[in-house]
């Protein structure tokens, strides 16, 4: 009997009819659109692949993986007295939800690569709910950037927390067009995990979540809402009471570097992530804006000997303590503009701008870029330098531009985002916690904006001003 074959016409629309069927988003699509979505994903796997970092460990792997084991073993990264709850959990918990499965690092790597994609994917999903022109640019910014696509082969929290803002945003989009109680209660939990991953977006996500209810007000909502986030905090919380003995309200229980004497001290002179490491290390390596002068850094030094060997010896009113705030002080009182307004406002440009302290890029300072100095090293790693602090420099224009234009305007969800965002800055400026990798997780919202103001704003703006400028010459070309 001969085999049938169907003709490729035929199963090519049985194929469609299937995914219509199965997947009506994507059938609904048109062919630009998918095109921006099928490439933008391939970009994504590309970029991750080529860019994995043959070192996973980064700054908190250690801590990552000590709480991985048990969450109370945080406590040997924080100050004297200040408990392993005031540390976010997700990650650790993450981490030995995957190590449970497979029981190799290798596993870790692989969860947070397909986490990376399908960061870029529901991005491209929850632009498409409210600016469509907008989603596949906003996918390809994602997918492209250098960074998140580094981050996904270490053992650090980014990765995760990049794709649990993605996840919100997308859950956010689809609230706001018809909350329905599941979806503010799946938002609700969804803003509680972000809130206990990544502490920088906390505002960020209890702001979409009270977008998505301000949509619909109602008790039921805000009721779903509100449960939806007791079904993390809760568990959460008595395990802070059973192995702590206390309830432990993480966000509203910040670090106490802020308010130590070495915290008070070094956001007197620091001014972008670089200067981080050193805040922690012995006064003899601050640089000279650390002091006021020979006197000031001679009694620092002098303090310096009763510096505690590690972060968890560290006691505030300690003589050491209490010398770095009398330090602290005397540059407050005599430079209070440059230390309350000027410092904050760099470290506030820094944070969008100074990616060296990451681990695996080039680390070269700004101020060291176009120095004689910088020359000496490799021709091809000071380029990439450059480009990088050029491509940052571009970005956090264009997203400064992209948040006056939704506090301005309002576009449909970025007013939340804009406010997310300058809440987030002014905060990690005021606390000297300026590190770059901060950002990371925050990057589904930044290039959301960004990818919007350049589609429907910037782009409209300079063809309109082409055609008239075409229109003026072609008037100047014509006789008489």
């Amino acid at each position: 009997m001969a085999s049938f074959e169907p003709h490729p016409a035929a199963a090519t629309a049985a194929w469609r009819e299937a995914a219509r069927r199965r997947l009506p988003w994507l059938a609904r699509l048109e062919r630009r659109q998918r095109w921006w979505l099928l490439t933008g994903l391939v970009l994504a796997v590309l970029m991750r692949h080529v860019l994995a970092s043959p070192s996973p460990n980064g700054g908190d792997t250690p801590r990552f993986l000590a709480q991985a084991v048990d969450l109370a073993a945080g406590a040997r990264y924080t100050f004297a007295g200040q408990p392993a709850t005031a540390l976010p959990p997700v990650y650790p918990l993450f981490l030995r939800a995957v190590l449970g499965l497979g029981g190799e690092l290798s596993l870790v790597f692989v969860v947070q690569f397909l986490l990376g994609v399908a960061s870029c994917l529901l991005l491209w999903r929850a632009v498409s709910l409210t600016s469509p022109a907008a989603a596949g640019p906003a996918l390809w910014l994602l997918a492209l950037n250098p960074w998140s696509a580094q981050r996904a082969s270490y053992l650090m929290s980014e990765t995760l927390g990049e794709f649990l803002v993605a996840l919100v945003l997308w859950a956010a989009a689809s609230a706001r067009r018809g909350p329905r109680s599941w979806q503010l209660a799946s938002l609700g939990l969804l803003a509680a995990v972000v809130a206990l991953s990544s502490p920088g977006a906390a505002i960020l996500a209890g702001l979409l979540a009270a977008e998505a209810l301000v949509c619909r007000p109602s008790w039921r909502g805000l009721a779903a809402l509100t449960l939806g986030a007791l079904v993390v905090v809760v568990p959460w919380q008595a395990w802070c009471w059973r192995s702590q003995g206390r309830l432990e309200p993480t966000l509203l229980r910040p670090s106490v570097y802020p308010a130590s004497g070495l915290g008070r001290w070094a956001r007197t002179w620091q001014q972008h992530a670089w200067h981080v490491p050193v805040a922690w290390s012995p006064a003899t390596i601050a640089p000279p804006s650390a002091f006021e002068g020979p006197a000031a850094r001679a009694a620092l030094l002098r303090a310096d000997a009763q510096r505690p060997a590690a972060i968890a010896d560290y006691r505030l009113g300690s003589p050491y303590d209490l010398a770095l705030a009398e330090a602290a002080e005397r540059r407050s009182a005599a430079a209070p503009l440059d230390v309350r307004l000027l410092k904050p406002l760099q470290r506030a440009a820094f944070l969008w701008l100074d990616h060296s302290e990451l681990a695996g890029t080039p680390v070269l300072p700004a101020e060291a870029l176009f120095q004689p100095a910088a020359a000496s090293r490799a021709p091809a790693e000071l380029a990439w330098t450059r480009l990088a602090w050029g491509l940052n420099a571009a970005q956090a224009a264009l997203l400064l531009a992209a948040l006056a234009r939704a506090l301005l305007r309002r576009p449909p969800g970025q007013t939340a985002l804009a406010l997310g965002l300058l809440a987030y800055t002014a905060a990690a400026a005021w606390a000297g916690l300026t590190e770059y990798r901060r950002n990371l997780p925050l990057l589904p919202v930044t290039v959301s904006l960004v990818a919007s103001f350049v589609v429907e704003a910037a782009l409209p703006r300079a063809a309109a001003w082409a055609r008239r400028a075409g229109g003026t010459w072609r008037a100047r070309d014509l006789p008489g």
